[in-house]
Formats: structure tokens, C-alpha cells, sequence
């Protein structure tokens, strides 16, 4: 019996032991998810009579984020693109975006601007997040529907949907805060929020994009490899010696159509080290880059188009349409033998050079991809001005550490210019790199506010963003005050009408073949928008000084017809045979024929200005009537160039009208 008895403890104490390591095991899984699982798991227990609503409603958020973050990963990483302080034009062809097929952009991350400085333009993940959410708050309700539930007897109240969004390597997380109050007979039920995810490597495609770029800043590899390029193929002339009596030559333009030919070559063949692609060849390592990338299941290609914008300038040889080597000095004695025995030429070209390459990097289907400027300045990697230093805010420890319990208030002045509340706005604080969100304002006693705890910071900066609002911004340094007011702009839509003023003082519409690019910077919040005329039929201004820019472009289907010049080029060579005497040359003459040109489009007018509109004008008005001056069409070069310099006078023009709200 004490034998059995033991046995019997024994096999007690197993079990107890099996089911605390089991307890042990669940309660540590159950520790370890993440707190957007477990929300999940709770939103997912709703009665029967529910279900079929939640369904739906879950439906619409992944099919919404899912929107969201495919225009965001095929606009390198923005939702809306940002806006050049310089319209696209003839007089800045590159503008912040790289123009593709169909009249799809892709921002520029790095790029030289139309002053000539170099700029980064990346995203932060924080800002990314904020724009996934804004998109969803914007565009849920054209998915959600109730009608075919009411059909069904259910009485459904719904509140306004405002999600959270987080960015991880392989999916983006959605709660969507979303009160939704449903009845059907005896049965009443409330939903809060709602829990779903688009599956898409977003986070991590963006991290491996930085690393291309960084590598690309400090390598320089797309400029290396452009000049290795160029001194291999004899298309493009770029530094040698011949033995020609008669010196060998290009034509300019020749050499630029042959510089884009090669590029959109050999761009493609490109490769990041440790990334999805196959190597047909050994040749084909002198392509390879390490970039420190291990990512074997991600495709990355680089890609240039020979009808993208390009720069091609060379610089020692200005304004020359033909290009020629030179005879070799005579000025050291082996050079003088030399040229007694030979006819011996040298040639060095100097370039600057500026071109665009799109980025794609691809995994399961999914896309993320960004422009990037090549720049090469007297035949040498552009200088790297810019430091890369970035911050993945949800790594950064600030914002979980508030120590200011602050009040901020949003607001906005009315047509009157009276300062009134604004509800629902999104707050967030900027802390040097690090962007926190810190909730939304409500309505409460006729004041619109948010109490939260900041964190510490000196200088940071208070957001407020709702949409129909232009974003206001406060400094705010969290040793101070705890009260800070933002104040929003308000946005006001209006329609909108264009007219051409000619040099007679005629006033019309567009002809077929005429369009026009206006460009609006609000000199007091830095809001820009621009006009496409025809194509864009509204525009949202605030309230403020602007200046304005226009350039008026006509497409000509016959073409503006740029005749063929003559040139004659001359220089001193050496005499041809070996009896030459040193120092004998003779003069030798060539005359080139730079064919015709024909232009599709040309810069016909425009106008740039200064004008002002107040918050009374925006809120009564419904439609904007904007002008702009077109000169004369252009029959030469010298016509367009005097184009270009009356756009600054033609303002002062008393034949010139402004923008006329009515």
C-alpha cells in the first residue's frame, strides 16, 4: 500500500508539474503578443447578430489600408507628393518628381533643386503612418455602407471613423477608432473599434531603401560607374591621344543622344549584392554593389529612360557643336619628336551632368520605389553636402517618457478673422527627429483641446492636422509653459476658370493646342499648390500673400521649326609626313551643318507676380478666374529666350489682370 501510495504522489506531482509549465508556457505566449493582437482577439467576440456588420466593416479598413499603402509605396513613401517652390517647366525640367508613363510621379529622396542645391527628401515612418491614417479617415466612409443592413430592420448610428497606424517590417496594423451603435428588435450591441492589417512588407522595404540611398551618398556608385561608362564607348568623346592627321570630331548633339542611349543601357544592369536577381555572366560582377543589404528575397533594379529629363553640359568646350581634338603641345623636347614623326592629337572633355534613376525594390508582389538625381560636376561625383541621419521615431524612447502635463488648443480664424475652435484635430510634437502623436483635440465649453503629458524637450514643435485645414505649427518647449494655441488655416475650395491675355489686350480662352502651369506659394504658412490648366478644375487656398508664378506652353502638332545653321570650325594642325619640320602647321577649315530642329512645345507667355487674399474673399467666393500673358509664338531660339525674360515684366503690363474671385 506505502509502494502504491508513492506512486500514486509521484504521479500527482507530474501532472501538477505538466500544467504549471503549460500555464508557465500560455501565460508567456499570451505576455509576448503584441498588444494589437490581443485588441484584436477581444474586437473578434461579437454575438451573431453582429458579425455580419463587422465583417463588412473590417472589409472596408484592409481594403482601404491596403489603398493607402500601395500609393505610398509607388510614391516613395507619400500619400500626396510634395511641392516644388518651382513649377515643372522648360526652365526647370527635373522639378522634386520624376515624371513616368501615364502622368504618374515618383518623388525625388535626393535631388539638386532649380537654385542649384542639393536636398534630401525622405519621409519618416512617423509621417508615413500619419498619412496612411489621414487616408483612411478620408476615404473609409466611400467603402462603408449600412443600407443593406437597415434594409434588413437593423437602426445603425455610426460616429466618425479616426484610425491609428502602425508600420512593421512585413504589415501595416490599422485601429480604427470607430463607435458604431446598432439595434435590431430586442438586440442592441456597440462596437469601438475595429482591428485589421494590409500585408505588405512596407517597413521593411522602406529601411532597405535607406540603405541603397546611404550607400549611393557616400559610394557614389551610379556617378563611378557613369564616367567608367563614358570612357568606354567612343560615342562619347571624353579623354584621349590619336594619330589622326586630321583630328577626330563629334557633334553635340550627337554625343547627347549617344550619352542617353548608353545610360538607359547599362543602368538596368546595376545589382545590390545579397538581393534577388541572377548573374548571366562574370562580366556582369563589375555591375554588383554592396550595399550591406541581406535581403536574398527582395528585387531591387535601377532603371533610366533615354526620353527622361537630362543634362548634359561640356563645359570645356562651351557653346561648340562641333567637337574636336587638339594638336599636342610642342612645349617639352619628346613631344617635338614626337609630332616631327606623327600627326598626334590630344583630347580632354570636361562635363557636368545631371540625370534621373528610379529605384524599385520589390518583394511578393508588392512595390516600393523612389527617384534619385545622378550628378556629376566637372567630371567628378557630386560632393555629398548632406548628412544622412535618420531616426525611426518608434524606436526613439521620447515619446513614452511625457513629463508635462500641457493643454494645447486648436483653432482657426472665420471669415470675419475671428479666432474659432477646431474639433477632432490630430496633435503631434516634433522633438529634433523624433515625431510623437500625441491624440486629438475635443469640443468641450466652446473650446477645442487636448490634455496630454509631452515629453521633455528645448524648441520642439506642436502639429495640428485636420483635413480642409491647412497644418498649423507652435513652438513649444516642454520646460514652460504648459499651454500652447495652434492655430489652422483654413483651406476653401473653388472652382475654377483661366483666361489668356494677348499682346493685343484681347482676352480668351485656351486654344487646343495651349496649356498653362500656375504655381501659388503662400508666403506666411509655406502653403503651395499648383494649377494644370486644362486638366485641374478646382483649387483649396488659405487665407495670406502670395507669389505667383504661370507659364503659358503651346503643343504644336506641325512643330516650331528651328532652321539649320552653318558653322565653320578652324584650327592649327600639323603638317601631314614625317619630313615635317617642327613647329610647322598649317590652317585647317571645316564647315558643319547642325540640322533643323523641331520643337513640340515651346514657352509662348507667363507671368510672375505678388498677390493677396483674405479669409473674407476665400469664404464668400466660389470660383477663382486667373489670367496669365501669352506672347508671341516663338519662330527661333532667340525669340524663346526673350520669352523667358518678359514672364518677369509682363506683371507690369497694363494690359495684366490678377486673380479675380467671384
Amino acid at each position: 500500500m506505502s509502494s502504491k501510495g508513492q506512486i500514486t504522489l509521484f504521479v500527482i506531482i507530474g501532472i501538477l508539474i505538466v500544467a504549471s509549465l503549460t500555464l508557465v508556457y500560455v501565460f508567456r505566449a499570451e505576455v509576448l503578443k503584441s498588444e494589437w493582437e490581443r485588441e484584436r482577439e477581444k474586437a473578434a467576440l461579437v454575438p451573431p447578430q453582429a458579425s455580419l456588420i463587422k465583417n463588412h466593416i473590417d472589409s472596408c479598413v484592409k481594403q482601404t489600408a491596403e489603398q493607402a499603402v500601395r500609393i505610398i509605396g509607388s510614391q516613395a513613401g507619400y500619400i500626396e507628393l510634395p511641392s516644388d517652390i518651382v513649377a515643372r517647366s522648360a526652365a526647370n525640367p527635373f522639378s522634386n518628381s520624376l515624371t513616368l508613363g501615364g502622368g504618374s510621379e515618383v518623388p525625388y529622396w535626393f535631388y539638386q533643386n532649380a537654385a542649384g542645391v542639393l536636398k534630401e527628401n525622405i519621409p519618416t515612418k512617423a509621417e508615413m503612418e500619419r498619412d496612411i491614417a489621414n487616408y483612411i479617415d478620408e476615404h473609409i466612409s466611400e467603402c462603408i455602407s449600412f443600407d443593406k443592413f437597415e434594409e434588413q430592420g437593423y437602426t445603425i448610428i455610426a460616429d466618425r471613423a479616426i484610425s491609428e497606424v502602425e508600420i512593421e517590417d512585413e504589415a501595416v496594423l490599422v485601429a480604427l477608432n470607430y463607435p458604431v451603435n446598432l439595434e435590431i428588435r430586442d438586440f442592441e450591441f456597440e462596437f469601438l473599434k475595429f482591428y485589421e492589417k494590409a500585408d505588405y512588407p512596407l517597413g521593411r522595404l522602406y529601411d532597405l531603401a535607406l540603405q541603397i540611398l546611404e550607400a549611393e551618398n557616400e559610394e557614389k556608385f551610379l556617378e563611378n560607374k557613369t564616367l567608367d561608362t563614358m570612357i568606354v564607348y567612343d560615342e562619347i568623346p571624353y579623354s584621349g591621344v590619336d594619330f589622326e592627321c586630321s583630328p577626330t570630331t563629334w557633334k553635340r548633339t550627337e554625343v547627347e543622344k549617344a550619352f542617353r542611349n548608353v545610360i538607359e543601357t547599362n543602368i538596368p544592369y546595376i545589382k545590390i549584392k545579397n538581393t534577388d536577381y541572377v548573374l548571366y555572366n562574370q562580366a556582369h560582377r563589375y555591375y554588383e554593389v554592396d550595399a550591406d543589404l541581406n535581403a536574398e528575397d527582395v528585387g531591387v533594379n535601377f532603371l533610366y529612360s533615354a526620353n527622361w529629363p537630362t543634362f548634359l553640359d561640356i563645359v570645356s568646350h562651351p557653346g561648340e557643336e562641333l567637337l574636336r581634338g587638339e594638336p599636342y603641345t610642342l612645349e617639352n623636347k619628346a613631344a617635338a619628336y614626337l609630332a616631327s614623326l606623327f600627326c598626334l592629337n590630344q583630347y580632354q572633355f570636361v562635363y557636368d551632368i545631371k540625370y534621373p534613376v528610379l529605384v524599385s525594390l520589390s518583394d511578393g508582389g508588392f512595390i516600393f520605389q523612389y527617384g534619385m538625381q545622378v550628378i556629376i560636376d566637372n567630371n567628378q561625383p557630386r560632393q555629398n553636402k548632406l548628412i544622412t541621419d535618420y531616426v525611426n521615431e518608434e524606436e526613439s524612447p521620447i515619446c513614452d517618457k511625457g513629463v508635462l502635463d500641457t493643454k494645447v488648443y486648436s483653432l482657426t480664424a472665420d471669415a470675419s478673422g475671428a479666432l474659432r475652435p477646431v474639433d477632432n484635430a490630430r496633435i503631434s510634437y516634433q522633438c529634433i527627429t523624433t515625431t510623437c502623436d500625441m491624440g486629438y483635440t475635443k469640443l468641450e465649453g466652446g473650446q477645442a483641446s487636448l490634455d496630454a503629458k509631452f515629453p521633455l524637450c528645448v524648441n520642439g514643435f506642436v502639429r495640428a492636422d485636420k483635413e480642409g485645414y491647412w497644418s498649423g505649427e507652435a513652438q513649444l518647449s516642454t520646460t514652460e509653459s504648459p499651454v500652447v494655441s495652434v492655430i489652422m488655416d483654413t483651406l476653401y475650395e473653388l472652382d475654377l476658370d483661366v483666361r489668356l491675355i494677348t499682346s493685343s489686350g484681347d482676352i480668351r480662352n485656351l486654344a487646343q493646342n495651349e496649356k498653362i502651369i500656375f504655381q501659388f506659394e503662400n508666403l506666411d504658412n509655406e502653403y503651395i499648390t499648383s494649377v494644370f490648366w486644362p486638366g485641374t478644375e478646382n483649387i483649396r487656398l488659405t487665407a495670406g500673400n502670395y507669389y505667383v508664378t504661370s507659364q503659358v506652353l503651346m503643343e504644336d502638332t506641325a512643330g516650331i521649326d528651328i532652321p539649320a545653321r552653318t558653322i565653320e570650325s578652324c584650327a592649327e594642325v600639323p603638317r601631314a609626313g614625317i619630313l615635317g619640320l617642327i613647329g610647322s602647321t598649317k590652317k585647317e577649315c571645316r564647315s558643319v551643318t547642325i540640322p533643323a530642329t523641331e520643337l513640340t512645345s515651346a514657352l509662348i507667355g507667363g507671368a510672375n507676380f505678388d498677390w493677396s487674399i483674405s479669409n473674407g474673399q476665400l469664404a464668400s467666393g466660389k470660383s477663382l478666374t486667373l489670367y496669365s500673358f501669352r506672347d508671341r509664338s516663338p519662330t527661333k531660339l532667340e525669340d524663346i529666350n526673350l520669352i523667358t525674360e518678359n514672364i518677369n515684366k509682363n506683371a507690369q503690363n497694363p494690359l495684366f489682370k490678377k486673380p479675380e474671385v467671384r
